[in-house]
């Protein structure tokens, strides 16, 4: 079967530059990769997550953590490279792309630990090892909003980045209308940075096809490039009400948005599934993957 996988996503790259990223929680990895292989041509890559390590399921965090101290940390057992190495080879051997999340504490942060060559050279290590594609830095201050907080995380994207593109590797950062995450040249001039998500206001139907979201997504291709740049979107399942949150897409809501991004020249969203904080294969409903499906089947 995965050999028949790896064939199947290979001709589908091969008929498009466009790209979907799905996250995924590695709780599910049996599940997910018998998911992805019935639906081989909604998929380019994976970005590697799960339950926060901390014991709160209620939120998803990157499969690798930066702690305050400044430690790469995961919820299992041994060190970060033989965890990452072990989590990823499924998803190699189906033949996937395959991104790791890292979370970073936010006292990492303001506390300069996590800017420091040692960390960020643990975390491009662990990435050589699993013989994966790149970094996906997920980051959701909840204090601290300030010039100086933005600085910090900046020095440490920075560090990271220099890092990882010295080997190759690719680094993605999450980018959001407020805080210290708005779109800016600061971010964009940073050295590694190889693409910018999309989160709060894409990931749902309404907010993404208001004025303000239009806004925000051309803000993004400005500042980035459209070649570096990729919504996120929140993906529905058949039964909304069994998938929390519900971001709210139709079919025809989907396709309006894709449509969007194609007149702004953008050709990369990453899919945050309704039920990812769950047990389970991904909950989508069919209407979803056909509206990817043939968004990437198109020439972009």
């Amino acid at each position: 079967m995965l050999a028949a996988l790896v064939g199947l996503i290979a001709v589908t790259a091969g008929h498009s530059t466009r790209k979907v990223r799905w996250y995924v929680n590695t709780a599910n990895t049996a599940l997910d990769v018998v998911w992805f292989h019935q639906h081989h041509d909604v998929v380019s890559s994976v970005i590697l997550t799960e339950n926060n390590p901390g014991g709160n399921t209620s939120r998803v965090a990157g499969l690798l953590t930066v702690l305050d101290n400044g430690t790469v940390s995961h919820s299992g057992t041994g060190s970060a490279e033989d965890y990452l190495i072990a989590a990823a080879q499924p998803y190699k051997d189906a033949g996937l792309t395959v991104y790791v999340g890292v979370t970073i504490s936010e006292d990492a942060i303001l506390h300069g630990e996590a800017a420091k060559e040692h960390v960020t050279q643990s975390l491009v290590n662990a990435v050589l090892a699993a013989n994966i594609t790149g970094i996906m830095v997920d980051y959701e201050p909840r204090t601290a909003i300030t010039l100086g907080h933005q600085k910090l995380y900046q020095a440490f994207i920075s560090t990271l980045g220099i890092c990882a593109h010295s080997k190759g590797i690719e680094m993605g950062i999450a980018v959001a209308v407020s805080g210290i995450l708005q779109p800016s040249q600061s971010y964009a001039s940073l050295s590694g940075l190889s693409w910018a998500s999309s989160m709060d206001p894409t990931l749902y139907s309404t907010s993404a096809l208001s004025q303000a979201g239009e806004l925000f997504v051309r803000s993004m291709r400005n500042i980035f490039t459209a070649a570096r740049t990729s919504v996120g979107i929140g993906s529905v399942s058949e039964s909304p009400t069994n998938c929390k949150p519900d971001y709210q897409w139709s079919r025809l809501t989907l396709a309006k948005f894709l449509a969007e991004l194609d007149v702004m020249n953008i050709s990369s969203v990453d899919i945050l599934p309704c039920n990812l904080e769950k047990k389970g294969s991904p909950s989508v409903a069919h209407f979803f993957t056909d509206v990817l499906r043939t968004w990437l089947s198109e020439t972009s």
